[in-house]
């Protein structure tokens, strides 16, 4: 259980914004500590936030109750992408705003809005 951050690029002289999280709102936005941020991993690929699961719905991340089902699963790669079952990745969007939504976009090599660091 923790956050599930990313560093975007060109923050990285800067400690404001340094790390952006995962929220159970479904975007990703400055680490502030809330119970939002926190997530739970295990071992089948569930991602687990507020008692519900980020999951894949007509081709887009959303926050849904927990199932069994496979839109759920999440297999995360040694680069740190973390691809649905269709082998799209987890991707931050907008970059520049302070909130940045989520899209599942092909994978991409070394793509910064693709990288994600998952709690030990």
């Amino acid at each position: 259980t923790g956050t599930i951050t990313m560093t975007p690029a060109g923050k990285h002289r800067r400690l404001e914004g340094y790390s952006r999280c995962l929220a159970a709102s479904g975007s990703v936005e400055e680490c502030a500590g809330t119970a939002a941020e926190t997530w739970t991993v295990n071992a089948r690929g569930d991602l687990k936030s507020a008692g519900r699961c980020l999951a894949i719905a007509e081709s887009k991340p959303v926050m849904q109750s927990c199932t069994d089902g496979k839109a759920q699963r999440w297999n995360y790669t040694l680069v740190g992408n973390l691809m649905d079952a269709g082998g799209q990745c987890l991707t931050a969007s907008d970059p520049g705003s302070p909130s940045q939504g989520l899209s599942m976009q092909p994978c991409g090599h070394n793509q910064s809005n693709q990288i994600w660091s998952l709690p030990n």
